[in-house]
C-alpha cells in the first residue's frame, strides 16, 4: 500500500489527473489498509477526502480511526472529514465516538 500511495503522490505532482484517479479508485477499495500508512496522511487533505468518498466505510470505528489520524497529521482540517461521514447505520453511539475523534491538540 505504501508504494502505491508514493505512485500516487508522484501523479498528483506531476499533474496526470487519469493515473491519479485510478490509483485513488484502488486505496479506495482498500480503505482499512491505507489508514494504517503513515504516507496516506501526508496526502493534500482534498485527495483524502476524495478517497474517503469513494470508500464504502460501513463501521463508525473506521471513521473514528480516520479523524484521529487526520488530527495528528493535520490538526483541524481533520474537522472536513465529518462532511463526508455517511453513518446512515450508526447507533447514536457511534456517532458521538465519530464526533469526539475530533479531539485535536
Amino acid at each position: 500500500m505504501e508504494n502505491l500511495i508514493k505512485e500516487l503522490i508522484r501523479f498528483l505532482e506531476k499533474g496526470d489527473e487519469i493515473k491519479a484517479e485510478d490509483i485513488k479508485e484502488y486505496i479506495a477499495e482498500s480503505i482499512e489498509e491505507a489508514i494504517e500508512e503513515e504516507l496516506f496522511f501526508s496526502l493534500p487533505t482534498n485527495e483524502i477526502i476524495k478517497i474517503i468518498q469513494k470508500s464504502d466505510i460501513s463501521n463508525a470505528e473506521t471513521y473514528s480511526n480516520i479523524i484521529s489520524r487526520m488530527c495528528e497529521a493535520k490538526g483541524g482540517e481533520a474537522a472536513l472529514v465529518l462532511n463526508v461521514v455517511e453513518a446512515k447505520e450508526a447507533t447514536f453511539e457511534e456517532c458521538v465516538k465519530i464526533v469526539s475523534s475530533l479531539k485535536c491538540s
